[in-house]
């Protein structure tokens, strides 16, 4: 990964090792779709029971979420899964794969 620099107030670069290793963390857990060019969340479908999700545009101030039921098929594939709002405690079925999609959601409490 290229060094991140920054610009000083008087315009001299200096590397931020700091802000670069929050960077990298940032990014660590997305990878490109080379179908669509943007960024999608890794999951492991083994370990998506009790994951922590954000939700990039919250609606009715519920911002946290986390996957409360995980339903799998004898193949071992996701059938279906429901997310719980950690303010209101709402349930919601959810498209597992729709949170692969960063520009919806970002993996963990943000």
């Amino acid at each position: 990964m290229p060094r991140l620099l920054l610009e000083l107030r008087d315009g001299r670069p200096k590397h931020d090792g700091a802000l670069e290793h929050d960077v990298e963390n940032m990014i660590r857990g997305l990878t490109i779709n080379p179908s669509v060019g943007a960024f999608m969340n890794r999951i492991n479908p083994a370990k998506l029971r009790n994951s922590k999700w954000t939700a990039v545009t919250p609606l009715n101030r519920e911002k946290h979420f986390m996957v409360t039921e995980v339903e799998y098929d004898e193949d071992g594939s996701v059938i279906s899964c429901t997310l719980e709002a950690v303010l209101s405690r709402n349930e919601y079925p959810i498209e597992w794969t729709e949170l692969k999609d960063a520009d919806q959601w970002l993996h963990g409490w943000k």
